[in-house]
């Protein structure tokens, strides 16, 4: 349903979606080039992403200062720089050295002042494509700033005592959900980017539990239904429920799927903590 969507709208999701696979797969492999590369190669593909690059920024100082690995962290941050510069310059309008600022300037003056359609708290008090005051905003980027500062105080707290790379996963878990959930300017298939960070978490976990395993099918219903209602797949009478009793259920599950993985996420530190120490 997702590819469906990108070709029909033109989006690049299932292109980033890809990416961020690699990119984990790369790091998990310790493939810390081909992982710098990929990074900027998101980064130029979608802005979306800057939501999570907080997080991989901190994988990579946390990689280098804390645990004291040294090569892994410049080969990343070196890829990453020189791709980056490569890719800025190739899309580079004439002699518009400055473009990107202009770009993510025009960008934040238009996008977020907006609900749009995803099944989110909005949704659920009946305010899709409903015009937000400043405050609202500033209440967005405050509970993205939040979700950080939660990472800096587990990192802190926790120390070297956890992989990094588990640490990174968790955190873009998080952030994928929460500013889906909770944000203005999300779009019914922005909550793609948490349900990858749940499948991978689940993945490296190498357990027998379904717990991820669980969300991620979970979301992924979820997922659905938002990109359903885009392409004009009514879900009246099926289900034997209301289409916007439905859509609302959708919204709520969500919203309290959302708080148990944040809850989930905590708790998981405390275990890796104590499995490591």
């Amino acid at each position: 349903a997702l590819i469906l969507l990108s070709c029909w709208w033109g989006q690049s999701d299932s292109f980033v979606l890809m990416l961020i696979l690699f990119l984990l797969v790369s790091i998990i492999k310790r493939k810390y080039i081909i992982s710098g590369i990929l990074a900027s190669l998101m980064v130029f593909t979608k802005l979306q992403v800057i939501f999570y690059m907080p997080y991989l920024v901190a994988y990579w100082f946390y990689l280098g200062f804390v645990q004291k690995r040294m090569v892994p962290f410049m080969k990343q941050i070196i890829s990453f720089l020189v791709s980056s510069i490569v890719l800025y310059y190739l899309f580079m309008p004439y002699n518009d050295y400055f473009w990107l600022f202009k770009f993510v300037k025009k960008l934040v003056e238009e996008y977020p002042y907006y609900t749009v359609n995803a099944f989110n708290i909005f949704f659920a008090a009946n305010k899709n494509w409903f015009k937000t005051p400043s405050l609202i905003t500033v209440v967005n980027m405050t509970l993205l700033f939040l979700t950080y500062i939660l990472f800096v105080v587990m990192l802190k707290r926790f120390n070297s005592k956890i992989v990094p790379e588990k640490f990174f996963v968790l955190g873009g878990a998080i952030t994928g959900l929460v500013s889906f959930s909770l944000m203005t300017g999300m779009h019914e298939r922005y909550l793609i980017y948490g349900w990858i960070f749940i499948v991978i978490v689940h993945a490296i976990e190498n357990s027998d539990s379904i717990t991820w395993w669980s969300f991620s099918i979970l979301f992924s219903y979820i997922l659905f239904l938002n990109i359903a209602v885009v392409f004009a797949h009514s879900l009246e009478n099926s289900f034997f429920v209301p289409y916007n009793f439905s859509n609302s259920l959708a919204s709520l599950i969500g919203l309290v799927s959302t708080v148990t993985v944040v809850y989930k996420c905590m708790s998981k530190q405390e275990e890796l903590c104590h499995k490591t120490s």
